[in-house]
Parts: C-alpha cells; structure tokens; sequence
C-alpha cells in the first residue's frame, strides 16, 4: 500500500505488513531435523540452532552419554525394563544374548523403548549416565497440531518453549514502511518481536518518528488490525 497516486503534500510513503510464510519455511528448515512422524502420533524434531548443532540422533541410545556407567548401572535398567521377567529369567536372557551387561543393555532399550514414546513418557533413569536432551512439547492452534522436540542442553535458554512454538507453528510478520525512500522495521520501532503484531503500540511508535503530521496520520489509518495472509 502507498500513497503514490494521491500525495502531492508530503512525503511519499509505501507501507506492507503481512506474514513472512517463506521466510517461516526457510528459518523451520534451518532449525529442526525431522526424526520421526508416525502414523497419528506426533513428530519428533531436533532442534539444530540453524545447524550449528549437528549430531545425529535416530534412535534412545542417541540421547545418553555412557562415560561414566558401571554394569551395575546397565543391570539395574534391565531389570526394570524387563518388568515381564523375573530378575532369574532376565539375567538367562541376558546370558544368552549378549556377552555383558552392557550390550545387552543396548540391546533391551533398542527392543522396548522408541524416542516418540520416550519423549511422550519419559526417557528410561540411567545412574551416571548423563542425558544430552531435553523435551519441549509444543502445541499448534488445531486440534492434533503438536510436536516433541528435542533440544541439545547447550541449546537451552530461557523462553525457549515459546520460541520454539513461534518456529513450529507461526509465520513470522514483515512489517516495514518506506518514507521517500528510507525504510523502516514497524516491529523495532515499537519494540515487538517477528511474531507479535500490535496496531496500538505501532500506532504509538510510528507518533514519535521524525516525520510530518501528515505522514503519521496517513501511517496509522492504514495500519491492518491483522498482518495480511
């Protein structure tokens, strides 16, 4: 929108506000990594911090560090994992699959646990073991719209959750107005983020700028209630 057309008393100012679809695509790409989307269960994604987190991650084990665990660690899981079994029957098992405690670890947690049910419920309590994710579930505005996301702990911060929700779920707004030639970010003049639209507070800001009554006035009257689709 601008007021090429019909200005001859002030400055010529072209105004656009609207959601960034293609822009909320790029930054969905550069962020996650899909792991898993089963058949009416919810994705599981990988939160990458536009790629400078690049670990592979495709099944539970993925998510541990080992280091420092003993076999009484890995036996004690088994145990619980083997909840079916009694702890005779299990250390059988155990003797006949695999050569130690912890390889048949590994083994039992491949066969019992998947990462959408361990995001779900809970990943399984390993003693001294440390785990390198934490779970954000976030919601979308229909219903079944959700997602599990897994965060590497070095990516943690505060607000994460609704950051995350704006990169899954919402398309960030453009929003700028250009006054004879000059232009300027509507959401940093008001002090609002890429996903926060507020006519009022543009309103307010767009009073302040250094240009004429006129200018302003033109502004505000064609400020949307809603960025346009």
């Amino acid at each position: 929108m601008n007021n090429y057309n019909c200005n001859s008393e002030f400055e010529d100012i072209e105004l656009n506000v609207s959601y960034d679809y293609d822009l909320g695509q790029w930054e969905f790409r550069e962020n996650f990594e899909k792991i898993s989307n089963g058949f009416r269960q919810a994705p599981v994604l990988l939160f990458t911090d536009c790629g400078n987190f690049s670990e592979d991650v495709s099944c539970v084990l993925d998510c541990y560090d080992f280091t420092f665990c003993t076999y009484k660690d890995y036996r004690r899981v088994c145990l619980e994992l083997c909840r079916g079994l009694t702890t005779r029957e299990t250390i059988s098992e155990k003797r006949c699959s695999s050569d130690s405690w912890e390889m048949f670890f590994f083994q039992t947690l491949e066969e019992q646990t998947d990462l959408y049910t361990c995001c779900r419920d809970g990943f399984p309590n390993v003693d001294n073991a440390k785990e390198l994710y934490k779970v954000i579930y976030v919601t979308g505005y229909s219903q079944g719209d959700c997602a599990y996301i897994l965060v590497p702990e070095k990516c943690m911060f505060d607000g994460i959750q609704q950051y995350l929700q704006h990169l899954v779920f919402d398309a960030p707004i453009y929003a700028r107005v250009t006054i004879d030639e000059v232009e300027t970010d509507l959401l940093e003049l008001a002090g609002l983020d890429l996903y926060d639209w507020n006519r009022d507070k543009v309103a307010e800001a767009v009073e302040q700028m250094a240009i004429s009554e006129q200018a302003q006035a033109w502004i505000i009257e064609n400020l949307p209630e809603y960025p346009a689709e």
